[in-house]
């Protein structure tokens, strides 16, 4: 037995079975009271229409002719798909044209839009929410991937930056043991010049007194030395270090150091499963597919 009608054709909510219930689903074609409408709508997984019982029973108002203005528009012309009278009929204009009973016609448009209804209601709405959660998940899916990829670049820096750190460290080093080996060369060349310079200071002295003696025995003993220090050391010549750079060639920086794959949005066809009376065959949309690159 239909829960909504009882054996004395009371109507009833579908939910609590209330009698004569003033509201009316569209979508779910089930009656509802006051009290269980808001317990029907909170249900978001279809689209919901509740309207007044009164409108759903409400009858045909049918529209004047524009052609003859006393007389009302109870027919259809098939061929101009619109509303006529029945003196339109036996016009030049609709002559040999069909004619339906608008109420019939009203009948079957009304079906066709209960059909569309229900289909926006059940079907179309639902998908188009999936939708709306898929997008929502790519947005997440696209933040998580820059944070990702910016974390990977903080890291190659740090790599990079160590690697450097680790290059001029090792300069540092050399440059100074460069400086601590010609600091050992020049120190024992200048000691060995100051022993001479000694000598030299020694000797200079030593001749001052015999120059004013008058003792022939130091005259015979005296040996010249300047022949020995007339013979000067090499010269010692130090080469400084410089340091030479090339000029920082970015393009192949970039290419050690990596590079961003193209970010790129792809379209792909959805097909939509409704499967319609006439074909009982899935209807597909036709789009092409496309790919944008940013």
């Amino acid at each position: 037995m239909d829960p909504c009608n009882s054996a004395q054709d009371v109507v009833l909510c579908h939910l609590c079975e209330t009698p004569v219930p003033p509201l009316y689903c569209d979508i779910c074609q089930i009656n509802l009271c006051k009290t269980c409408v808001g317990e029907h709508i909170l249900d978001d997984s279809k689209l919901h229409i509740v309207v007044a019982v009164k409108h759903r029973q409400s009858l045909l108002v049918y529209s004047k002719c524009p052609e003859h203005t006393s007389k009302l528009c109870e027919l259809h012309c098939e061929q101009c798909d619109i509303p006529i009278c029945v003196q339109c009929v036996f016009s030049k204009k609709h002559k040999a044209h069909d004619a339906i009973d608008i109420l019939h016609f009203s009948e079957r448009k009304k079906k066709a839009l209960q059909a569309d209804l229900e289909e926006l209601g059940k079907t179309i709405y639902p998908r188009y929410q999936e939708i709306a959660s898929t997008i929502l998940d790519q947005k997440a899916d696209l933040k998580s991937n820059t944070e990702q990829l910016i974390t990977a670049l903080n890291k190659r820096r740090c790599d990079w930056h160590r690697e450097i750190d680790g290059v001029i460290s090792k300069l540092k080093t050399d440059i100074e043991n460069t400086e601590l080996n010609h600091l050992t060369v020049l120190k024992k060349e200048e000691d060995k010049i100051n022993n001479i310079l000694t000598e030299i200071t020694e000797k200079i002295s030593e001749l001052k007194k015999e120059q004013d003696s008058n003792d022939a025995c130091l005259f015979l003993k005296y040996k010249s030395r300047n022949e020995e220090f007339r013979r000067l050391p090499p010269k010692l010549i130090v080469h400084l270090l410089s340091f030479s750079f090339k000029d920082i060639d970015k393009k192949l920086l970039n290419q050690q150091f990596g590079s961003l794959s193209a970010l790129s949005i792809t379209t792909e066809k959805r097909v939509y499963t409704l499967k319609t009376p006439e074909t009982n065959t899935p209807y597909l949309d036709d789009d092409d597919d496309e790919l944008l690159k940013l």
